[in-house]
């Protein structure tokens, strides 16, 4: 049980999405406006893909870097 409340179908294509990344790679860009539950969404996508083995790599932006390319990605390789 995850603790999200009516998120049960992106949950069902989330852990659909997982089954192919943990064998072909993939990437997940989840947006929306603030407060409509991206951050808890992510965390329960995470925890499964764990529990599926699938490696987790989080970023995440902030607006004060927008005007820095590739920002994001700095955060992932130094992780």
């Amino acid at each position: 049980p995850t603790g999200l409340v009516g998120r049960e179908g992106e949950l069902a294509e989330l852990a659909a999405f997982l089954d192919t990344a943990g064998t072909d790679g993939a990437v997940l860009l989840l947006t929306g406006d603030p407060g409509v539950g991206k951050t808890a969404l992510l965390d329960a996508t995470a925890e499964l893909a764990v529990a599926k083995g699938v490696r987790v790599v989080r970023g995440s932006g902030v607006e004060y870097e927008t005007d820095i390319s590739f920002a994001g990605l700095h955060q992932l390789v130094g992780s």
